[in-house]
């Protein structure tokens, strides 16, 4: 993705609504996104040519750009590994291997990121949140919202009503 694609989505995080209670984090994710390309991008036209990124290094940036782009579609890792032709298994362990949790468990942890972003907008229904996130019912949204959270989606959201 190009530098300035990538300050345009900065830029699209930095003017969403500041009632996002996660804002700074996902500001902060897509800021991280930028840096990586920018160190890359200076790597490659630097006299430090010589400095190689590991693939391993290149693949979890890879799969973290992919993942920020496609967390609300996309919930399995053979999306992510085929997107980066490796296998689901590769992926899970060099993963695994640099973020100490596997590749799943960040797929879980963006798509729960993104309700707990979507639940702050009290216009949204939950059906309509579970469908945004392409879960087949409400009921599958709930039980994993809720697997991850301790709570349920509507408890969650009156939680952050009553602060």
């Amino acid at each position: 993705m190009p530098l300035i694609d990538l300050l345009k989505l900065v830029h699209s995080k930095v003017r969403s609504s500041d009632k996002h209670l996660y804002k700074k984090e996902t500001l902060l994710l897509s800021f991280n996104l930028f840096l990586y390309e920018l160190a890359r991008a200076y790597y490659i036209s630097s006299w430090y040519s010589h400095v190689k990124h590991s693939s391993t290094e290149k693949l979890v940036v890879h799969f973290f750009r992919l993942l920020e782009l496609n967390c609300r579609k996309q919930h399995s890792v053979k999306f992510y590994a085929d997107s980066l032709h490796v296998s689901a298994g590769h992926l899970t362990k060099i993963v695994k291997q640099v973020t100490e949790i596997t590749a799943k468990q960040c797929i879980e942890n963006a798509i729960i990121l993104e309700a707990k972003i979507l639940l702050q907008n009290n216009d949204l229904t939950i059906l309509y949140i579970s469908e945004e996130l392409q879960f087949a019912n409400t009921s599958f949204f709930s039980t994993f919202f809720k697997r991850h959270t301790s709570m349920s989606p509507s408890e969650y959201r009156i939680r952050l009503n009553v602060r």
